[in-house]
């Protein structure tokens, strides 16, 4: 698009005008710069298309071969371990030899594209025909000089059009991408002046079903109401949607048939941010930042007295304090890419006091301590109890210790619930969570004396 748009500039710019004038003297000079503008104009968008093609696929394949050397340089001890550094060698090599191969396609058809070749013998034929003008007395020596004086003007822009067309194409494909996530609309229905308010914390699901493919539901007709402070655990094997459906709680999706209310409001009509900021979430694929330990608790929090306070409440809460004070630069420490310098349980500890620090009314935590030893998980359940109180709570969990602390229990199984209730009503009366739990459940001791 832009190309073309470029090309028309052209023609609009250079051509246009000195035909205009050229028009002055006599019509027969008219010929020969027609020819030539249809000629370059035909050529410039054959050029123009041709080079875009290219220029797509080595774009392409500069991001893979970006993309797969970091790939193997974030997964360098896996490589190593598994003794494929010759492997992982012999790719990097193979896609830059294939963008190596793009790139020389590019100049070869660079080079065929020769404008400034065809303006020379164009040049030539206007030069003739100025001469037999001339001599038969139809052109003055005046009209004979500007004429040529003006053909030869669109020398530089000729001869610059390869370049500009070149860094035009290549400039459009690289952009294309960007400006394809700018234009895009998200698919969250969001109100420019929804409803903000505190929340008491009533979460309801009512008849709700998702699917990242309308074919391929992954929740089905779901309906459960958590009450305010309550705390729910949603239990059920891998892949039978329970990250999905907390996902849906602060709308990352928006599902495809039902509704989902908080406080009986549709989720819809609060105001995006503020409705986001009133739940917390702790992920078992948590992310940090390169930032300092004080940094990423904070994140984006006003440094004031009531935030020290606040920081140091969540460093215990989560059972973080004592590692953080063991480091290098204590809570001024950089962590590194995604906490790289930590442990899976310290990553995972300073996740949860970050979700501390913000105070949230709902709180969601995925599996948040599956990354702790038991002794820690210990320590770190006292301060989700002390957390817990107060706000509402959904747990995802397979730690049967955080499960019996849950008011109440919700089994899901291929999307859909199959059944509610306590651990031990459950236990009794739920196929599905008795296969789930059994193993775990205390055996009683038998005397061998008997």
């Amino acid at each position: 698009m832009f190309t073309e748009y470029s090309i028309r500039l052209y023609a609009t710019l250079v051509i246009v005008p000195i035909s205009f004038i050229i028009s002055q003297f006599s019509w027969s000079l008219w010929i020969n710069p027609f020819i030539f503008s249809m000629l370059t104009i035909w050529m410039l968008f054959r050029y123009s298309s041709q080079l875009s093609t290219i220029n797509t696929h080595i774009r392409q394949q500069f991001g893979k071969v970006n993309a797969d050397l970091n790939e193997a340089i974030d997964g360098i001890e896996t490589v190593k371990a598994n003794t494929l550094e010759s492997h992982e060698e012999k790719r990097f090599s193979d896609n830059v030899q294939e963008y190596k191969r793009l790139s020389k396609k590019r100049v070869f058809l660079e080079a065929a594209y020769l404008p400034i070749l065809v303006y020379y013998v164009f040049l030539g034929f206007a030069l003739f025909q100025c001469l037999f003008l001339f001599q038969s007395g139809s052109l003055t020596i005046g009209e004979t000089i500007a004429y040529l004086g003006l053909l030869t003007s669109m020398q530089v822009p000729i001869a610059n059009s390869e370049i500009t067309f070149s860094f035009i194409s290549s400039g459009v494909v690289s952009a294309r991408k960007i400006l394809n996530t700018l234009w895009n609309t998200h698919s969250l229905a969001i109100k420019e002046s929804g409803l903000r308010k505190e929340f008491v914390g009533r979460i309801e699901f009512r008849n709700v079903s998702f699917g990242y493919s309308k074919e391929n539901l992954v929740l089905k007709n779901i309906n459960f109401v958590v009450y305010p402070n309550e705390t729910v655990a949603l239990v059920g094997t891998t892949g039978s949607g329970k990250s999905t459906l907390v996902k849906l709680i602060n709308r990352m999706y928006d599902p495809l048939e039902g509704e989902i209310l908080i406080d009986e409001v549709n989720a819809k009509e609060y105001d995006i941010d503020c409705f986001r900021s009133q739940i917390g979430v702790i992920e078992q694929d948590i992310f940090l930042f390169s930032w300092s330990v004080r940094e990423n608790v904070l994140f984006g929090k006003k440094a004031n007295n009531s935030a020290e306070i606040d920081f140091m409440r969540a460093l215990h809460q989560s059972q973080a304090h004592q590692f953080v004070q063991k480091l290098s630069d204590h809570d001024s420490t950089k962590i590194g890419e995604n906490g790289v310098q930590l442990s899976g349980g310290q990553r995972q500890r300073l996740a949860m006091a970050r979700a501390f620090m913000s105070s949230p009314k709902i709180l969601i935590m995925d599996d948040a301590t599956s990354a702790v030893d038991s002794e820690t998980e210990h320590r770190i359940q006292k301060g989700m109890t002390s957390m817990m109180k107060g706000r509402t709570t959904l747990l995802i969990t397979h730690r049967l210790s955080q499960i019996r602390q849950a008011d109440r229990i919700i089994v899901l199984d291929k999307g859909e619930i199959k059944a509610e209730g306590t651990h031990e009503q459950l236990m009794k009366n739920c196929e599905e969570y008795n296969m789930l739990f059994s193993e775990k459940e205390p055996k009683p001791l038998i005397n061998k004396h008997l």
